[in-house]
């Protein structure tokens, strides 16, 4: 009797660890678009490319750099570079406003088909996955 107690908890105890796993997502080949808008009709995107820590993307322009995860949950962004097109005025302001975010940001927290990405102060913005690494390479 013993013996059927004991497999049944371990089987419990198991099934139970197995439930209370964390899915991991990675960063690496996954393109992303901001749900949030800003004021402007723009699209905001971002990708990563974990194997060399780079970030790049497009609003107005594109903007490129380097990133650090310093701990599971946390990101840093580099000093982020630009291509210098003109446009018009509430674009233009648009994307200075998520570069500077962008520059704040210190958190994300990423699933299967989201990433959010927040600053200390508690900012934060929201973007769907739209392509990865997986689905280009089929």
């Amino acid at each position: 009797m013993n013996i059927k107690k004991n497999l049944i908890l371990a089987c419990f105890m198991g099934l139970f660890a197995a439930a209370c796993q964390k899915e991991v997502y990675s960063l690496n080949g996954n393109t992303y678009r901001m749900v949030q808008k800003l004021g402007a009709p723009v699209e905001i995107i971002i990708g990563f490319d974990e194997q060399e820590n780079r970030f790049a993307g497009k609003v107005l322009n594109r903007y490129f750099g380097s990133y650090e995860i310093t701990e599971p949950d946390t990101i840093v962004f580099g000093p982020t570079g630009t291509t210098m097109m003109a446009g018009p005025e509430d674009v233009m302001k648009a994307e200075q406003e998520y570069l500077q975010f962008l520059n704040n940001v210190r958190n994300y927290k990423i699933t299967q088909t989201t990433l959010e990405l927040s600053t200390p102060e508690g900012e934060s913005r929201t973007f769907e996955k739209i392509s990865s690494q997986e689905q280009t390479e089929e």
